[in-house]
């Protein structure tokens, strides 16, 4: 499709399903816990329905919305509203390893999320859930600047050991480092996911110091090079310049 052409309507229709018959996608990386149930449960009791679930109708399988159908199996809910799309299994894994990601990369207006908050009547985990989006000023302070936060985790701020270039994908253990763009680089990246696989869109340097970092199988996409040579040199330095190589 060029791109004069207008986007394409995968969506062919909508109805009600028993959640009971509704089938998980075993390539879902997400995972949900209590406080994230506990809050969308308040929502669907507050206000109900105001989107429905995904499914693939060439699959069977969710593409969007498992935690909402888990819910309304608990509940005993008869019927959930979905939208059925009919997409590829490449398409499908493509949109159920960025729907959520790309959404997370806006930019939050923190005064006018505070303004909004503030003019809730709410209590309980979904309170709890918004109050922790806004920043905490005491927190701020006694952490410092980012700079500080960095240096005191040892990731420097001068040129990377490790030059990485665009385009290049480097084998980092188990996991993977893309140096493409989230939104056009996916032919590189999309043939990694396999199963058991996390995608980690925009990973930093802080990353290899998680416990995620070290002990789960990633594919790291990270279209800026300097920010993918400081990962790798990271990478190199907790875990031995072996684990580190770029692919041809």
């Amino acid at each position: 499709m060029s791109a004069s052409e207008p986007w394409r309507s995968r969506i062919v229709g909508t109805a009600e399903e028993d959640p009971r018959e509704l089938r998980a996608n075993p390539a879902n990386w997400r995972r949900h816990p209590g406080a994230q149930r506990n809050a969308l449960s308040e929502v669907l009791q507050e206000v109900g329905w105001v989107t429905q679930v995904i499914k693939n109708v060439q699959t069977g399988n969710l593409v969007d919305g498992h935690v909402r159908v888990e819910l309304a199996v608990e509940r005993g809910e008869p019927t959930v509203p979905v939208t059925y799309v009919d997409l590829t299994e490449d398409e499908e894994r493509l949109v159920l390893a960025t729907l959520d990601p790309i959404g997370a990369l806006a930019d939050t207006d923190t005064d006018a999320l505070a303004t909004l908050v503030a003019s809730l009547s709410i209590d309980g985990e979904l309170d709890a859930m918004l109050k922790s989006l806004l920043p905490d000023v005491d927190e701020e302070e006694e952490h410092g600047e980012p700079a500080e936060l960095l240096e005191a985790l040892s990731v420097t701020l001068a040129d990377p050991e490790h030059s990485a270039a665009a385009g290049d994908v480097w084998s980092v253990g188990k996991s993977f480092l893309c140096v493409v763009s989230i939104y056009d680089g996916w032919p590189t990246f999309l043939p990694l996911l396999t199963e058991g696989r996390l995608l980690v869109p925009y990973p930093t340097p802080i990353l290899p110091l998680t416990d995620r970092g070290q002990r789960s199988q990633l594919v790291m996409v990270q279209p800026d090079p300097w920010l993918a040579g400081h990962l790798l040199d990271k990478y190199a330095e907790i875990h031995g310049e072996g684990e580190v190589e770029k692919l041809p």
